[in-house]
């Protein structure tokens, strides 16, 4: 396994953080040495454009999902729109500019301790990200005496799913191996659900499974993937070859316990109902974003007691 690109990711995250601090320090030193400004008011100036820049990339994002939007999915409004676009920037901010940078304390591959005859966990992120985004869900887990929770890192970023399945199936082998058991709970995010499903069916992995739990997870695909680079994004587009490759293989394949985690606000699954599996059972939350997923209370409680009801129902 490239154990050098998650590290890579989050690299990029503090340069791109670098590089719009430079940009904004500079607005700020030419206001206030070229035109007068107030030093304060420079600053304030410097401070509105660094928060305005993601900001604007993710009210586009909420209003191209908008405009794809499921037809169950219930209006926001304006306020409701500002208020959307707003958490999900905070969110953006926790994820990408602190978490991701601390995924090796916040997030490691390992748990600490390692209880054997206990299934394990192993949480899947989504598209150019790493295990750090899991960092809010792992505390939980841990406030809740939850043992036995691995990490996947998906790499290299812009890989096929295909290629990421492989790697969920040699790490669900280590897993399993490591705790002394014949099956793996897995939690995934985003793209990781369908990483999740390709394993299950192509590789084997329905054998090893005990359920599955999918967050914001395009199952249908997303028009947004439209916008987005590499291999994965290509196969994420409604209607491609890769998806309908996927469902035409689960047909043949015996299901699994799932449950899909969805927003009908969801602003990078569009439309949002694609987030839903058939056959699979369904949580729907309203005016939460993508990444706000992953910080959402009831989120981590929901996960929480499907790990518990899986391994209450799994041989040890």
């Amino acid at each position: 396994m490239h154990t050098g690109y998650p590290a890579m990711i989050a690299g990029l995250v503090a340069l791109m953080l670098l590089i719009e601090v430079g940009l904004v320090s500079s607005l700020a030193c030419w206001l206030w040495t070229v035109h007068g400004f107030p030093g304060a008011l420079a600053a304030l100036a410097g401070a509105v454009v660094f928060c305005a820049l993601p900001f604007g990339l993710v009210a586009l994002a909420c209003a191209l999902a908008r405009r794809w939007r499921a037809a169950a999915s219930p209006p926001l409004g304006a306020a409701g729109f500002l208020r959307l676009a707003a958490g999900e920037t905070l969110a953006l901010m926790r994820i990408y500019v602190v978490d991701q940078l601390l995924q090796p304390w916040v997030a490691p591959a390992n748990p600490r301790k390692v209880v054997r005859g206990a299934v394990p966990v192993l949480l899947v992120h989504g598209i150019y990200c790493n295990a750090g985004v899991w960092r809010r869900q792992i505390a939980h887990l841990r406030r809740e005496g939850i043992i036995n929770v691995f990490c996947l890192n998906l790499t290299p970023p812009g890989a096929s799913i295909d290629h990421f399945a492989g790697l969920l199936a040699r790490r669900a082998t280590e897993v399993c191996r490591a705790c002394a058991v014949p099956k793996v709970i897995i939690i995934a995010h985003s793209m990781g659900g369908l990483v999740a499903r390709a394993w299950r069916t192509r590789l084997n992995g329905q054998s090893q499974l005990a359920r599955l739990v999918t967050i914001g997870t395009p199952h249908r695909g997303s028009q947004l993937a439209r916008a987005a680079a590499g291999h994965c994004a290509a196969e994420m587009i409604p209607g491609s070859e890769w998806l309908a490759r996927l469902e035409a293989d689960e047909a043949l394949a015996p299901g699994t316990p799932s449950l899909c985690i969805l927003s009908w606000h969801d602003n990078l699954v569009a439309p949002q109902d694609s987030a839903r599996l058939p056959g699979a059972k369904a949580l729907t939350l309203e005016r939460l974003g993508h990444l706000q997923l992953l910080l959402d209370p009831a989120v981590h409680r929901k996960v929480a007691a499907e790990i518990t009801a899986a391994r209450s129902e799994s041989p040890s």
